[in-house]
């Protein structure tokens, strides 16, 4: 398999689904691999699928975040793409509801400029508990109230800029 760009999300079931644990998604990056198995090896591919096992897989945008309503990307999702998108959770299906996120790269253009930063909090109108999101392109597998926030409790998000 070869990734020529972006950044994929495969997993173990169909429609972007797995069984338990950590075993069933990869997130993959751009580069040559001979099988599944040489995914969970790459240098920033986290998760892990074994070969022949990977049965749909979804692109991860370039820019924003993205949060699922489920641990280890499954599930649905919802996609804020810059800083003037709606971030009170409340407003959609995934207040209370987020388990795991992708922050994407934020290097678009000077004339386009993308946070670099994003910060969930436990209560809308950002208040509460947070955790601050960073580190692009970087996947949080789930969510633990010792880091700030735990599964199923976010209902705001925050771009934070440079």
């Amino acid at each position: 398999m070869k990734v020529m760009e972006g950044v994929w999300m495969a997993y173990q079931n169909a429609e972007y689904g797995g069984n338990s644990g950590d075993g069933d998604m990869a997130l993959i990056y751009p580069g040559e691999y001979p099988n599944m198995d040489a995914v969970h090896g790459n240098e920033g591919n986290e998760g892990g699928l074994n070969s022949n096992s990977m049965s749909s897989l979804r692109p991860m945008p370039e820019t924003g975040l993205v949060l699922f309503n489920g641990s280890w990307g499954r599930g649905d999702l919802w996609y804020i793409h810059d800083e003037f998108s709606d971030p009170r959770l409340s407003n959609t299906n995934f207040n209370d509801k987020v388990s795991s996120a992708y922050v994407a790269t934020s290097e678009l253009s000077p004339s386009a400029p993308i946070p670099s930063n994003w910060r969930v909090f436990q209560d809308s109108d950002w208040r509460g508990d947070s955790q601050q999101l960073g580190s692009y392109p970087k996947f949080y597998p789930s969510f633990d109230p010792k880091g700030g926030v735990g599964n199923d409790s976010i209902s705001s998000v925050k771009a934070e800029n440079r």
